[in-house]
């Protein structure tokens, strides 16, 4: 079997990952300043230390939010990177058969 690398298809999902990681992005601002404060559900929020809890799940929520961006972007950047490998790849191969130059001399 035979596989070819396309570096235009490549760059159309680095677009996309880059879109998936924007709104990872906008969902961690979102929630950044959804905190509550000790006193928002009254006497028995604290006494139940409701507020802690809810802040410490929201804090897991948002580092791994921050994660899934982060490792979106580097997956976008590696794909990147694959995409401009095959497509100098590629340049050099069209150059070495005299493709490029037949196409830039018409």
């Amino acid at each position: 079997m035979d596989y070819h690398v396309v570096p235009d298809a490549l760059r159309e999902n680095v677009r996309q990952l880059h879109y998936v990681a924007d709104s990872w992005a906008d969902a961690k601002a979102e929630l950044s300043n959804q905190h509550m404060e000790q006193n928002d559900l009254g006497y028995l929020g604290v006494k139940q230390n409701i507020p802690d809890i809810y802040n410490t799940a929201l804090n897991t929520v948002l580092d791994r939010l921050q994660s899934g961006f982060e490792a979106l972007n580097n997956a976008a950047e590696s794909l990147k990177n694959v995409a401009d490998d095959y497509e100098s790849r590629d340049a050099e191969f069209y150059t070495e058969l005299g493709y490029i130059d037949d196409e830039m001399n018409r």
